[in-house]
C-alpha cells in the first residue's frame, strides 16, 4: 500500500509539473503555486483517478459515491475500473464491440434499462452495455440523455448495423438487451 501511495504522489507531482495544460500554469502563476486537486485531476488519466480513488479512506470514498447516488464506495470503484478498462481498449485500437471485463457493475444499475427484471444480465453488465449503464449513473440530466441519443444514432447509422443479418449479433455482443432504447426513454421520463 505504501508503494502505491508513493506512486500516486509521484503522479500528482508529475501532473503539477506539467506545463502542457494552461489551467495548471495559470494556477501556478496566479495562486502562489497552489493547485486545487479538482484542477489537477483534469491532467490525470482515468486509470490514475481510479487508483487514487481506491487509495482514499473509506469515509472519503463513501462520500464521493454518495454524491453520485451510488449505494456503496465499492460500486464507484467498479465503475471507475470498468471505464478505465474500456478506455484502454479504445486507446490501443482494440475491438470494442465485443470486449468484456472480468467483473461487471452491480445488477441494480443495469435493471432500469433491462427488459426482464428476473434476468441476471451477467454477460451484459461486463460489456459495453454495462459501460453505458455506468455513464447513466455517473452523468445525469441532459448530458446523460445526449450521450444516449448520440449512441443510439451512431448505432442506427453504422453501415454494418444496417445489415439485417449482422445487426442483431453486434448489438447482442455489445450486451444491449432488446429494446434498450425504449427502456432508456422510459427511465429518462421517470427521472
Amino acid at each position: 500500500m505504501i508503494q502505491e501511495i508513493n506512486r500516486l504522489v509521484s503522479i500528482l507531482i508529475d501532473s503539477y509539473s506539467d506545463n502542457k495544460h494552461s489551467y495548471i500554469s495559470h494556477y501556478k502563476k496566479n495562486h502562489d503555486g497552489e493547485i486545487p486537486l479538482w484542477v489537477l485531476i483534469n491532467a490525470m488519466t482515468f486509470g490514475q483517478v481510479s487508483k487514487m480513488y481506491s487509495l482514499l479512506k473509506m469515509s472519503t470514498r463513501q462520500k464521493i459515491s454518495g454524491d453520485f447516488h451510488l449505494d456503496s464506495d465499492k460500486d464507484m470503484g467498479k465503475m471507475l475500473n470498468m471505464i478505465t478498462l474500456f478506455r484502454n481498449v479504445c486507446a490501443h485500437n482494440e475491438r470494442l464491440y465485443d470486449y468484456a471485463t472480468q467483473t461487471g457493475i452491480d445488477l441494480k444499475y443495469i435493471n432500469p434499462y433491462g427488459k426482464n427484471k428476473n434476468y441476471n444480465y451477467e454477460r451484459e453488465r461486463k460489456r459495453y452495455f454495462g459501460l453505458f449503464c455506468c455513464f447513466q449513473c455517473l452523468v445525469h440530466g441532459r448530458e446523460a440523455y445526449a450521450f444516449s441519443e448520440d449512441l443510439k444514432n451512431l448505432i442506427e447509422k453504422a453501415d454494418i448495423i444496417n445489415n439485417a443479418n449482422i445487426s442483431p449479433i453486434i448489438i447482442r455482443e455489445m450486451g444491449f438487451p432488446e429494446k434498450w432504447t425504449e427502456a432508456f426513454e422510459r427511465t429518462t421520463e421517470e427521472n
